[in-house]
Parts: C-alpha cells; sequence; structure tokens
C-alpha cells in the first residue's frame, strides 16, 4: 500500500485522534536539510547534535560500549549511531530525549508493545503507535539487523521497548524546537519530518476559582510549518483539565514520564514534585458521596443529556456501588468517556456503555445488555474484577490510573485514558462542589520488594502482594504508584481495602463469570507503616522536593548479544476497541476478555474487519469569503469496497457551550488517491465549508459522522 502523501493534517475527530487502527496520512512538512549519514568507516559513529539539528562527529568506535563510554563524556546532547539502525537519524543511543514508538517496522503491525526485560518477556503493557516515553538506555544493540533493547518508562511503565520499532529523538529537538526525520522502513509508513513537541502540563486558577493542571498530549508527529497556522504541532489532546497540586506555581509548566513525579525541564532533571491526582490514582474500592441527581446534573449541564441513554439512569450506579464495593464517580466517568455520553451506538443499540467485548478485530462481537441498569451492574459485579483480583495477570492496582499502574495498563491502548477518565470525574465531582475531593486518606506503596499485607494487624504473615501475576514466570513486576484506602491505623500497620473479595475471612480470587458483592466493613486487610507512605492533598506527607529514585532498571546475568528470534511470551491481554466517542477531549478505548490479544490488520479486504478510517485531506481558505473549504475521507476499511453508499457529516461543536452546528457536507469521489490505496475505494471522501462569519470566536471541535450501512461512527 501507498501512503497518501498529499494528506497534510489529520483532525482529532470525536474529540480525540484517529481511531485505533487508522494510518496515520502526513505530508513532511517541516524543512530539514541535514544529511544523516554515518561518518566514513564508522561502526559505532559518537556525535554532538548541532544547533541546526545536524551531528558534529566526536569520534569511531568498533564496539558498543566503548562507544558508550565515549558519549557519556560528552554532554547531554551527544548521541551514538550506527548504520543498521531502521531509524533515518541512525541514533541507537543518547545521553538524554524521548523514544518515540513506530510498530509500522513490524510487518505493518499498529500496536507498540512495553516490556518488564530486555529480553522481551514477563509483565507487559502496549500502547498505539507514535507515543512517547522517556528514554533512560540502551540495554543492549546488534549491529548485523539494528535490533536491541530500549529501556524506558511509557507513562509510567518501566520496561524496554525493541529498538527496531522506535526511533530516538534527543532533548535538543524538543529544547530548541528542531526539525529532525523519523519514520520509514515500511511502504505503509515513509519517512517524515516534524518539530517534535512534548507532553505537558500547565498550572492556572480555573473558572471556579481553583488551582488547576491543563495536560497537553503529542501524538509523536507533527505538521509544522513556516506558514503562520501550521507553526506549532497539532496535539493529541489540550487543556484536559485536573486538580493541581498545592506545591504547584501557577504560570509553570510541569513535565513528567508518569504523571506523578513532576519537573520543570524537558530533561527531566530539575525535579520539581511528586503529587498523584486524587481521581487518576483513587482505588476504585472506595466510596463516593456524589448523588444520583448529582451525576444526572452533570449530564444535563453537559448538553447530551437529550440524546443520552444515561440519562435517567445515574442510580445505576449508586446502587452497584452499594452492592459490589466499586467506586460510583470513576465508573460514571468512564461510562461517559467511553460511550460518548451515552451516544454512541453501542449505547444506543445494546445498552454497551463500556465498549466490552467491542475488539478492534471484530467490534460487533461486542456485549448487549438487557437494560443500563444491567450493564452497570455487571460492569462493575463482574466486567472489573479482573483488574481487581491480583491473582489476576490484567492486576496493576486498583485506580484507572496510567500504564505502569491500574486499569490502563490492560484495559486500553490508549496510554491516557486514565488522565481522560480523571478528568471527567474531577469535572462532575466540581460541578457538585466538591463532595469527593480529599475526602478519603491514600496512601502509596513505596516498596518493590518485600512488601505485602496480612489479615491482621498483629502477625507478620503474608497474605498476599501486589506484584503483577502477568509476569510470575519471569519475575514479578511490582506496579508503580500503588495507592490504597487508609481506614485506620493499629499495632504500628495502616488498615486498608482488600482489591479482592473475602469468603468467610479468606481471600478469594474474583470471578469474572459471576456477580459478586463486596462488603466494605469485612473486606479489609493490613500494611505495615513502614511499606506505605501517607498523602495529603494528593502529595507526600514530607515530600521534601527530593528526586525520587529512579525505578530499577532489570538486567540479566548474561547480556545478549543479539536480538531474540522468537516473539515476547507474554502478550497484553486486552484489545482496543474502535467503538467511537463524542467527549470533547478523549478517546474511546477496550475492554475484552483476557483471552483476547491484538491482532495484525487483514490485507485480504473480503475479510476486512471494518476499521473506521477518517482524516483531513486539504484545508483552503478563501480571504474574500471568509470561507474555510476542508476536504478528507471518512469510510469503513471493507465495508466501503464493496458498498459506495457512503455518507458523512461535519459537526463544529463549542468546546466550551458544547453547541453543535451541522456544515454543509457534501459525499464525493476521492478515485485518483484511493486507487493507490485499495481498488473499489469510490464514494469515501467528504468536502465541507465553514464560513468564519457565522462562527463566534471560541475553541471548537470538529466531529466527523460516517455512515455506511448499520455501520456507524
Amino acid at each position: 500500500m501507498k501512503i497518501i502523501r498529499q494528506f497534510i493534517l489529520v483532525l482529532a475527530l470525536a474529540g480525540s485522534t484517529l481511531p485505533l487502527g487508522s494510518k496515520v496520512f502526513i505530508k513532511a512538512n517541516a524543512d530539514n536539510s541535514n544529511d544523516y549519514s554515518i561518518h566514513q568507516g564508522c561502526v559505532f559513529d559518537v556525535d554532538v547534535v548541532n544547533d541546526n539539528g545536524g551531528f558534529d562527529h566526536k569520534g569511531c568506535y568498533s564496539d558498543f560500549n566503548s562507544a558508550k563510554n565515549a558519549m557519556n563524556s560528552l554532554g547531554q546532547d551527544a548521541v551514538i549511531r550506527n548504520s543498521a539502525s531502521k531509524s533515518p537519524t541512525k541514533i541507537i543511543a543518547m545521553m538524554s530525549g524521548m523514544v518515540i514508538t513506530n510498530p509500522y517496522r513490524d510487518n505493518g503491525r499498529e500496536l507498540s508493545y512495553y516490556y518488564m526485560n530486555q529480553d522481551f518477556s514477563g509483565s507487559s503493557t502496549y500502547s498505539r503507535q507514535y507515543a512517547q516515553a522517556q528514554y533512560h538506555d540502551t540495554a543492549w544493540y546488534d549491529t548485523s539487523n539494528g535490533g536491541g533493547a530500549v529501556s524506558m518508562t511509557m507513562n509510567g511503565f518501566d520496561g524496554y521497548v525493541k529498538m527496531a520499532e522506535c526511533d530516538l529523538v534527543p532533548i535538543k529537538y524538543y529544547t530548541n524546537h528542531l526539525a529532525i526525520t523519523l519514520g520509514g522502513n515500511n511502504p505503509e509508513d515513509p519517512e517524515y519530518t516534524l518539530y517534535p513537541e512534548m507532553d505537558h502540563y500547565t498550572v492556572s486558577t480555573g473558572s471556579y476559582g481553583n488551582k488547576e493542571m491543563y495536560f497537553y498530549s503529542y501524538w509523536g508527529w507533527s505538521n509544522s510549518a513556516a506558514s503562520n497556522w501550521q507553526t506549532y504541532a497539532y496535539p493529541d489532546r489540550t487543556g484536559v483539565v485536573l486538580p493541581a497540586g498545592d506545591w504547584m506555581s501557577e504560570g509553570t509548566t510541569y513535565y513528567s514520564a508518569n504523571g506523578y513525579d513532576f519537573y520543570t525541564d524537558q530533561a527531566m532533571t530539575l525535579y520539581a514534585g511528586t503529587y498523584y491526582n486524587y481521581y487518576q490514582f483513587l482505588p476504585l474500592r472506595t466510596n463516593s458521596n456524589l448523588t444520583a441527581d448529582d451525576l444526572q446534573n452533570f449530564l444535563n449541564q453537559s448538553g447530551y443529556a437529550g440524546n443520552s441513554v444515561m440519562s435517567g439512569n445515574a442510580q445505576a450506579f449508586i446502587d452497584a456501588q452499594n452492592n459490589y464495593g466499586v467506586n460510583a464517580l470513576i465508573v460514571y466517568a468512564m461510562a461517559l468517556h467511553e460511550s460518548g455520553y451515552g451516544t454512541s451506538n453501542l449505547a444506543r443499540t445494546r445498552a454497551n456503555l463500556f465498549g466490552w467485548n467491542a475488539v478492534d478485530s471484530n467490534p460487533n462481537l461486542a456485549s448487549s445488555y438487557s437494560s443500563i441498569y444491567t450493564a452497570v451492574s455487571t460492569q462493575m459485579g463482574k466486567n472489573l474484577n479482573g483488574y481487581l483480583d491480583v491473582d489476576d495477570g490484567r492486576h496493576f492496582g486498583m485506580a484507572v490510573g496510567n500504564k505502569g499502574n491500574g486499569f490502563n495498563v490492560c484495559y486500553a491502548s490508549d496510554q491516557f485514558w486514565g488522565i481522560n477518565i480523571a478528568s471527567l470525574a474531577y469535572q462532575i465531582d466540581r460541578a457538585s462542589g466538591f463532595k469527593d475531593l480529599n475526602k478519603i486518606t491514600l496512601g502509596v506503596v513505596n516498596s518493590d520488594s518485600s512488601v505485602y499485607f496480612t489479615k491482621n494487624a498483629y502477625d507478620d504473615i503474608k497474605w498476599y502482594d501486589i506484584k503483577n501475576a502477568g509476569g510470575v514466570k519471569y519475575g514479578n513486576y511490582f506496579p508503580r504508584a500503588y495507592l490504597v484506602p487508609v481506614l485506620g491505623e493499629e499495632n504500628n500497620s495502616y488498615k486498608t481495602q482488600t482489591s479482592d473479595h473475602l469468603t468467610n475471612g479468606r481471600l478469594t480470587r474474583a470471578s469474572s463469570s459471576n456477580m459478586q458483592y463486596y462488603d466494605f466493613d469485612s473486606n479489609v486487610a493490613y500494611i505495615k507503616k513502614k511499606w506505605l507512605q501517607l498523602l495529603s492533598n494528593g502529595s507526600p506527607a514530607s515530600n521534601d522536593n527530593v528526586d525520587p529514585t529512579p525505578a530499577p532498571t532489570p538486567t540479566p546475568s548474561t547480556e545478549p548479544t543479539a536480538e531474540p528470534t522468537t516473539e515476547p511470551t507474554a502478550e497484553p491481554t486486552s484489545e482496543p476497541t474502535t467503538e467511537p466517542t463524542s467527549e470533547p477531549t478523549t478517546s474511546p478505548e477496550t475492554t475484552p476478555e483476557p483471552s483476547e490479544t491484538p491482532e495484525n490488520e487483514v490485507e485480504d479486504m473480503s475479510n476486512a474487519s471494518y476499521k473506521y478510517r477518517s482524516g483531513v485531506g486539504a484545508v483552503s481558505y478563501d480571504e474574500i469569503s471568509h470561507v474555510v473549504t476542508m476536504t478528507g475521507l471518512g469510510y469503513f476499511d471493507g465495508a466501503a469496497a464493496y458498498n459506495h453508499s457512503v455518507t458523512q457529516q461535519m459537526k463544529l461543536v463549542n468546546a466550551e457551550s458544547e453547541d453543535v452546528t451541522n456544515l454543509s457536507t457534501q459525499t464525493t469521489d476521492y478515485q485518483g488517491i484511493m486507487e493507490e490505496l485499495f481498488a473499489g475505494y469510490v464514494a469515501v471522501g467528504y468536502q465541507t465549508e465553514i464560513d468564519l462569519d457565522d462562527i463566534k470566536p471560541g475553541n471548537y471541535i470538529l466531529e466527523l459522522e460516517t455512515v455506511n450501512g448499520s455501520h456507524n461512527s
């Protein structure tokens, strides 16, 4: 297949990124004339990134360790390059920077995998392509094929990614806003040039008068160009609102590789403090103080209530919380996020608010429920049990969390799924007058070696620990930022809730096939005080701004000399869905049963899985009429090849008021471009016009609705 090089922009349809599985259509807009060739005669070329984004040669080395020693002596901008690298820059190691994943190099795979061990074994997680991770080290490298293991932190998950499936971007390209060329080595993903942007948080006083932090993320690529309207990288998310820490300074920009350790520089060397935002790391084994009326009132204020199947059903979440011991506020926010405020096709036709079993390979496998009440009860009483069961490979913590802790590790490929849900929970609680914020005392487990829980405060017999069961064969992965609710203290121990259920005083593995009740009073455990750090409004009570010790980097006794020839044995346990959402700042993900694993894209169009693909192809502006004209694609992969009755409707959504305006949209033929991709695609394009004279100043989201027979996204 040939990528559409004419595409200059990809918009965040339905308030977020392209659906998972969509190819990223992008044109290399940034100007980059640097020569990336390796110094003649070098095996390992040690260089320093110069002010133009090129490389100043410093030395040649025949072995990797010698090259690393030389690089370490040259400062923050030093790199090592080798001709076998799959990356255009040939960078295989660097002193500081970010990893941008590129799984397309592995037979067109569209998910990036991260592993506990450098031989790609043990507990694991995954994300979308082009995700950013903080670089730590290159553990090993193979000059014969460009393989190797890169040590990194992917939004809280400390582990390794395959060298061949990523690009290394030195920190200078971020700090100096320099163009760099990435991609390549796959016909579906040719090289492209960008000005990289780093995920960050900003702090300011919100409209409610309270200090808030706003999260901005970038999807590893940009459409930056010299023209004024393309100056900045196109963001994946803009201004996702969360509560800020007490110590955070208004007007300051913070950077974090895990969402709780914050720095004031992009290299993440100037530590500012640690802060766990309440809703993202709140254990779900807690009670919310919000009422059904509070939940319904937020839905009413959102403007979606009239079209939402969640309207009038808020009591289902409160009842399920009381029966099954799962926080109603967080699960309500999860439902809003996964179902587009209860307006998605799955929500309307199957009462499926959570995308359960809508796997990417076949979204039609999505579960159906007899009512919204049944769907909510099943989610809270059965489906989430696997994530709360300490013996289940999906258990990394009790919160929605991030990629190193909580449900986000295995529930969704979107590495910021937990942040999205936390933001919605914060907004709901804020609208209710903050009935929940910081009302529960929380503690974070601060050890990854001997920590365990006991049945009572008077013995030292291990009852259970919290190391992930998914990596037991290769050594257990300790979930980072594992928070527990603190109910009291007794005999130098803290009393807390169990994640699992108890039956007659014994820990019972949560069943994924039966509804299980949870009693808050009896389901308790104890942990030694020395293993738990109490939090005060989200920050360690004794936060003295000492840089946290980096997570240990596991190393085998014998360093491998080549990339393993077999595929990893511990793939992630869930697969993302393509079900869309109308929520302004988030994107839907998946919750299949644990036996599901992601599949490669089907190339035979007769067996295509009808993945939704969409994007903007061209944008023009008439300075006389003030009309913006946009053309692009919106279609279902496979379905469009055999049925040309596709219609599209572009909508303009005011990000503040959420008022929706249907734009004049017509379906068009895209024969010239589409013939480069798949034979048979014709009426899959659209054209829409926006008269700026009719639009009030403000921030807007463009949503594209595509209908093809029974397929609607």
